[in-house]
């Protein structure tokens, strides 16, 4: 079948109407140079002298403070407290005394391993001073009378040198590859600010052009 060929009109008409079909995007060529702190690191030099002071000055990061297991009941009043240490010296359970006397589930009597700063001052003076297996005497706190038992005793722990090895070395050179990258990016500045090209000044401090 012979449809004939479109006059112009009808080929202004389809191009009009398609017109993005035909059109190409505007694109730009464009010349980068991108810094990151990460791809100097690798240039970073640490020594050991490097490692030692930076292990002194964070020693407290890593010592982990003495802890203690603790099972805890808060009682009303001191008669409640008294009856609570006659039930534990008769061989009851902490646990059941707590039930039956503070009405506390065994989610609310284990406090789990506690350090001396995460229970308030009378009552961490208090329970460090107890051995493992033992209980104390009934202690006013601030929610009513406080008994404790400690289960166990976690001594304090400090990381070595060797342990932290290789966390201080990221640490170090990641912290001077930043100030290396503050350093190069003032250079790239000075150097385009004296008339240098992209490529001129990638190719003076070494850079990478893309």
């Amino acid at each position: 079948l012979d449809v004939g060929a479109p006059d112009d009109v009808a080929l202004a008409a389809i191009h009009k109407a398609r017109e993005a079909e035909f059109t190409a995007p505007e694109y730009r060529r464009a010349t980068v140079i991108h810094l990151q702190a990460k791809d100097l690191m690798d240039e970073v030099s640490v020594s050991e002298e490097d490692l030692k002071q930076a292990y002194d000055e964070r020693a407290a990061e890593y010592t982990v403070a003495e802890r203690r297991r603790v099972l805890q009941m808060v009682l009303p009043d001191e008669e409640k407290a008294k009856t609570a240490l006659r039930l534990l010296a008769e061989g009851k359970t902490f646990e059941a005394v707590a039930k039956s006397e503070a009405e506390q589930d065994k989610a609310a009597t284990e406090l789990g391993a506690v350090s001396k700063e995460d229970l308030p001052g009378d009552l961490a003076d208090a329970v460090f001073k107890l051995n493992t297996g033992e209980t104390s005497a009934p202690i006013k706190g601030p929610f009513g009378t406080h008994i404790f038992r400690v289960t166990e005793t976690l001594t304090e722990t400090i990381k070595s040198l060797d342990e932290v090895r290789g966390e201080l070395q990221q640490v170090i050179a990641a912290d001077r590859a930043i100030d290396a990258l503050y350093k190069l990016s003032n250079e790239l500045d000075d150097a385009l600010g004296g008339g240098s090209t992209l490529a001129e000044a990638a190719n003076a401090l070494n850079l990478k052009l893309k």
